[in-house]
């Protein structure tokens, strides 16, 4: 599907779902990508997280040594960033 309706003009290996719903097939939420750009994406968008957290809608994410905590909304496919927190705690109270 991607390669027939993405075009790919730097040869990147991988496919990101812009969204992060990897049934949502439409070529409109479909880039090519490498690795690294794929990983950047998932902990920019919250899809993952290194570490849990006990609040729901929270995710923790580094900056490089730096612990940083995200409060996010998802309805369907679309998940909304609340904002970026210093604490765990700043975050939850965001996300409420």
């Amino acid at each position: 599907m991607t390669q027939a309706f993405v075009p790919n003009p730097d040869g990147k290996p991988q496919v990101n779902h812009l969204t992060g719903v990897p049934t949502c097939n439409y070529f409109e939420d479909l880039e090519w990508t490498t690795d690294l750009e794929n990983k950047h994406h998932a902990v920019r968008t919250g899809l993952y997280s290194k570490r849990s957290s006990q609040y729901y809608g929270v995710l923790s994410f580094y900056v490089g040594e730096h612990l940083y905590w995200r409060a996010n909304v998802r309805e369907g496919s679309i998940i909304t960033n609340i904002g970026t927190f210093k604490t765990e705690l700043e975050a939850a109270y965001a996300y409420e």
